[in-house]
């Protein structure tokens, strides 16, 4: 939690996003892609490896928006680690800004354990080996080829976060007691 001049004395919640640098700037992501002839199932790929994991569970979505090019490949993102991770992908098959959506699905206890096929949500999800929502050390973005054919293109994606908090019912108590002693009290 930081408080500075930018955000006029409000808490701000710095889990997924770290401090708040001293100058911001508006920046996406930019995937560019040129895949030769013959190169089924290579890919492009960004990753983020954090030094502290972040907790992805008190969150009932993670959203971002890509900019496709309509060119038919796959983007997908993954969170957990390099060999125990969810993914969602999803063919590009729209041009412009297009809003997507992982919805995580919850345990009894309210916490998100994994992310659900959504009707929402256009995409595929994947578990590979046993990965963790509560200790995520890193993500990764990219674009897969799904065809034998060159394909070149460049899809953007911008305002990565977690959304939909999920509201747990707890139960508070007050105690307060009281003495006398002598006259002190």
């Amino acid at each position: 939690e930081i408080r500075d001049s930018e955000t006029a004395g409000l808490a701000v919640n710095t889990a997924l996003t770290g401090p708040v640098p001293s100058k911001k700037k508006e920046q996406a992501l930019a995937l560019t892609y040129a895949f030769d002839a013959g190169l089924l199932g290579s890919s492009v790929t960004a990753k983020s490896v954090t030094t502290s994991p972040m907790d992805f569970s008190p969150y009932g979505s993670i959203r971002f928006f890509a900019y496709g090019d309509n060119k038919g490949e796959t983007l997908f993102f993954r969170s957990g680690s390099a060999t125990d991770f969810f993914e969602f992908s999803i063919p590009v098959g729209w041009t412009g800004w297009k809003p997507i959506t992982i919805v995580q699905h919850k345990d009894s206890t309210q916490r998100a354990v994994g992310w659900a096929q959504s009707e929402q949500a256009e995409g595929t999800v994947r578990q590979q080996g046993n990965p963790n929502l509560v200790t995520v050390g890193q993500l990764t973005i990219g674009i897969l080829n799904n065809s034998n054919a060159a394909n070149t293109g460049q899809v953007w994606i911008n305002t990565f976060f977690a959304s939909d908090v999920v509201a747990r019912i707890g139960y508070a108590a007050r105690l307060q007691s009281g003495f006398d002693y002598l006259g002190w009290g």
